[in-house]
């Protein structure tokens, strides 16, 4: 029990990571919100964003579409197995994070609308080339009566990558809101991302 107030919770403040499905691992995800999505080289060691025309790295190396989407992530446990198969799974407490998504585990999806989506990522193979397999979790499962507000991964990818400009020059409105707001321009002016 606390006694007292409880420490504020800012959520422009929060750390969310980056979670990328591992082999072996399984992943449960509630999306919360819209996917972004980026042409990626993988370079010293680490994804990189494809700058586009004169891009050095696009004659050395084909580049690959990554998607980001804001979640509640969850490790899932193995409880019981009958042969091979896991019959029953446990789930680590969840937090928010940038789930990361392959071409494939995206095209698998399938759908616009993300938010509310409960889904299990996982990599079958234990290398970490393969394919992202995606299954969606049944309706039995028990979820939040009301999801949490979704939050904006731009910002956060800038940051990883080191590049805040990343997603083209800061809102000049602040956190998600501004992003949004530049977003619709630009959808509106008709340019790819």
């Amino acid at each position: 029990m606390i006694e007292g107030d409880l420490p504020p919770i800012e959520s422009a403040g929060m750390k969310r990571p980056v979670v990328r499905v591992k082999p072996g691992e399984r992943l449960r995800a509630l999306l919360l919100g819209d996917l972004v999505g980026r042409y990626c080289h993988f370079a010293d060691g680490r994804t990189r964003p494809c700058p586009g025309q004169g891009c050095s790295l696009c004659r050395e190396q084909a580049r690959r579409w990554y998607g980001w989407v804001p979640a509640f992530v969850s490790k899932l446990i193995a409880r019981s197995r009958t042969g091979k198969d896991v019959d029953h799974w446990r789930c680590e407490p969840a937090s928010e994070a940038v789930l990361e998504f392959t071409e494939g585990a995206y095209a698998a999806i399938a759908t616009d609308d993300l938010r509310g989506l409960l889904i299990d990522l996982w990599r079958p193979a234990a290398s970490a080339r393969s394919p992202v397999r995606v299954e969606f979790v049944s309706d039995e499962v028990e979820r939040p009566v009301v999801l949490p507000e979704s939050f904006d991964v731009k910002p956060i990818l800038g940051r990883l990558w080191g590049l805040p400009d990343a997603f083209g020059t800061p809102p000049s409105r602040d956190g998600v809101a501004g992003h949004v707001e530049m977003e619709r321009k630009r959808r509106a002016a008709g340019e790819r991302g």
